[in-house]
Order: C-alpha cells, then structure tokens, then sequence
C-alpha cells in the first residue's frame, strides 16, 4: 500500500543518493549476470545464475531430446527439480537442437530479464520505490518504521493514516474494501474514487472538511 502526502518526512542523503546508488548497484547485478555470455566456452559453463549443480539444466536438455525428466543421458528418470522452469528452459534446448552451448545461452539471458522484471515488481511491492519518492509514503512497514510501529502497535495502520497529512491512498483493486471501515471514521475521511477490476487498482482520497465539521466528527 502506498500514499501520498504535501512531503513525508525522509533523510537528505537518501533523496539525493537513494536513486543513483539504486542504479548503481543494480548495474553490477547485471553486468555480473550478463558477463558469462561473453565466454560461451568458458564462463558461461562454470558460472550460471543460482543453478543446482546444471541439475535442472542438464534435466530441460534431457526433455528436449525426448528423455522426458531425466539425468545421466536419459538413462535415470527423476523428479527432484522446479518444473516450471525446467520445462521453461527445455525451450531453449529444443531449439538448440539440444546444443549445451547454445541452450544454456538462451537460458540464462531469458533469466537475466526475468531478474529484473522480478526486481522491478518486488521492488513495487515491497515499497521500495515509494521509499526514494518524496510524495510517497509506503504503509506496509518494510521501509517505514512509522508505519510498522502502527501495525506491532494497533494492529493496523488506520489511525496512522488518518492522523496523517496523507491525501490519496492506491493499493490492489481489493482495498477497496476499506470503503467500509468505522475505525477513527475511515470511511468518512478518506472516499473511494477508483475502483478498477481491469486494472485491478483502487484509490483513496482524503475528503476535506472545514473546522466545523472536523469538530462535530469529533463529538
């Protein structure tokens, strides 16, 4: 969950050093990812990316070549593997015409993009881009320590929310949900002005009320 606020308090040297050591590290991340490409021969058969021993490697060659899930050329059948992406790898294999070379080649650059798309969405979740966003506090607690004293605390982060500057609230498409919730007036401080299936998101806006109506919501 992620919200937006006038400007959540945050360290200077995170606003200006959090993005370029982000970029920073996850360049190294991909270069040492991409670097046994360069040596088909030679790294690339010594270094792969958190392999079990080439077990799943050599099992997706063996299915390639019609061995089905087996080790030791086909001749040991097995089940102690990942099968999604040993059947995934296969793929390559198959194409490779079960080349080592070639179909380990295929394997590891399609893990290399599966990486980063999986960094990128758990960086999403986890909070950590809302985390280097100067409008944008992250609720779940990973990154913020508001927040997570909150939840140890309460339970939850309502009232945080609402005795906050927060003005907009998106999440998944099932907070919406929070529509019905009493705690600290929720539901009457914060409205629901998206709620979208299709793109399986919602969002919350503070309702602004004059000093009037804050006290009689008080009483």
């Amino acid at each position: 969950m992620d919200s937006c606020a006038s400007h959540p308090p945050g360290c200077a040297w995170v606003r200006c050093w959090g993005a370029p050591l982000s970029i920073f590290f996850i360049a190294i991340g991909l270069l040492s990812r991409l670097a046994p490409l360069t040596e088909p021969h030679g790294r690339l058969l010594r270094q792969f990316l958190a392999e079990d021993g080439y077990l799943m490697q050599t099992i997706s060659r063996n299915i390639a070549l019609g061995h089905g899930l087996s080790v030791s050329d086909g001749t040991i059948q097995t089940n102690g593997t990942q099968p999604l992406a040993t059947f995934v790898f296969s793929f390559f294999y198959l194409v490779a015409h079960g080349d080592k070379i070639d179909g380990i080649f295929g394997a590891e650059l399609f893990s290399v993009f599966i990486s980063l798309g999986s960094a990128w969405l758990g960086a999403t979740m986890s909070g950590t881009l809302g985390f280097f966003h100067d409008r944008t506090i992250n609720l779940d607690g990973v990154v913020n320590p508001d927040a997570l004293r909150a939840r140890l605390v309460e339970g939850d982060v309502v009232s945080y929310i609402v005795a906050g500057n927060i003005e907009y609230l998106a999440d998944l498409q099932a907070f919406s949900g929070w529509s019905t919730i009493k705690k600290d007036n929720f539901n009457r401080k914060f409205k629901l002005i998206v709620d979208d299936q299709d793109s399986n998101i919602s969002i919350f806006k503070r309702v602004k009320t004059t000093l009037d109506e804050q006290a009689r919501t008080a009483h």
